[in-house]
């Protein structure tokens, strides 16, 4: 289909057996001649969907899709073709949950979940030295406010240091 009148395919749309129900739609969104949306339907309902945003023809965006409700969100945000983040929605659509990959090695070291009514972090752990362990938990309260901090200081995956905290402030240790 040309969707902007320049004698070029824009969008290309395949359906199923039936004729009715769509399987795979692609889109080349700024008319540049390259198509970096491409979408894939299971019984007509959407279940992935990848967009190559910066253009270097991989894509840097997958969206992922149960019972046609976004579900996770994989993110390439420095282009080097590997995944950093990951996005967990909760059957709303609101965020629940996200990973990171802040050292480059192809894994989670980071993992947020949040409340998602607000937004706000919920727990927050971290596998500071990339060994796949976690060395630190942080609990929140819906406010965002922490209320406990714990750290593994001898990586034997047990929690060394418990910080409590008052009015987001240290209490005890």
């Amino acid at each position: 289909e040309d969707q902007n009148g320049d004698g070029k395919n824009d969008a290309i749309f395949v359906y199923e057996a039936d004729g009715e129900r769509l399987r795979e739609e692609q889109h080349d969104t700024d008319f540049d001649g390259r198509l970096e949306t491409e979408a894939s339907y299971q019984n007509g309902v959407l279940v992935l969907k990848t967009l190559d945003r910066a253009g270097k023809g991989q894509p840097d965006r997958v969206e992922h899709y149960a019972a046609g409700k976004l579900e996770r969100v994989e993110l390439d945000e420095d282009g080097d073709g590997r995944l950093e983040h990951w996005n967990f929605y909760d059957p709303e659509g609101r965020l629940e949950k996200q990973e990171t990959d802040s050292n480059g090695a192809s894994k989670p070291d980071t993992f947020i979940t949040l409340f998602p009514a607000t937004g706000k972090i919920a727990r927050a752990l971290s596998d500071a030295n990339g060994d796949g362990k976690v060395e630190s938990w942080r609990t929140n309260d819906e406010s965002g406010a922490t209320t406990q901090l714990e750290e593994d200081k001898n990586q034997d995956s047990k929690p060394d240091r418990v910080v409590h905290f008052a009015a987001g402030q240290p209490d005890s240790f």
